[in-house]
């Protein structure tokens, strides 16, 4: 962990889990997801495409109704986030992400790492249950997309 993290870190895990793990707690919030695209079909032959990684980011925090300001592709096909450091691009700066080696099996709302958005500092926590939708793609390739949350990030800013 950064040493400039540390004092962020103590106020965010002083929290009761329940306000540690919501994501009303921060005004930007991350989300580290594994999305999946529609099924495509053309005519009578389906295809099911695989899921991909991806860092979506909530500037002016998340909510229930809420789509991402931004949403930048990690890695397609997905690859685990745990044990790795993944990088991505915004518009407005490079994100990235270092998870915990065996933070897959954490409970929902327990501490799993970091992440970093420009400047901006971020404390990871496990999900594996919020869901969201948001649309991915360019021009004729854009599509709706349905992701879980692998990972909240709070900022610590």
């Amino acid at each position: 962990m950064h040493s400039s993290l540390l004092p962020s870190l103590a106020l965010i895990c002083s929290l009761s889990p329940l306000a540690a793990s919501t994501p009303l707690a921060s005004k930007h919030n991350l989300y580290l997801a594994t999305c999946t695209p529609p099924r495509e079909c053309l005519l009578i032959i389906c295809d099911t495409p695989d899921p991909f990684t991806a860092a979506a980011y909530y500037a002016n925090g998340a909510s229930a109704t809420a789509k991402p300001t931004e949403l930048a592709t990690i890695a397609d096909p997905a690859s685990p986030w745990e044990g790795a450091s993944r990088k991505g691009s915004f518009r407005n700066g490079v994100v990235t992400s270092t998870i915990n080696v065996g933070a897959k099996a954490l409970a929902k709302g327990e501490l799993a790492g970091e992440a970093k958005l420009g400047t901006e500092e971020f404390v990871c926590f496990r999900d594996g249950q919020s869901k969201f939708t948001t649309t991915a793609g360019d021009g004729f390739d854009r599509k709706t997309v349905s992701c879980v949350a692998d990972y909240w990030c709070a900022s610590t800013s």
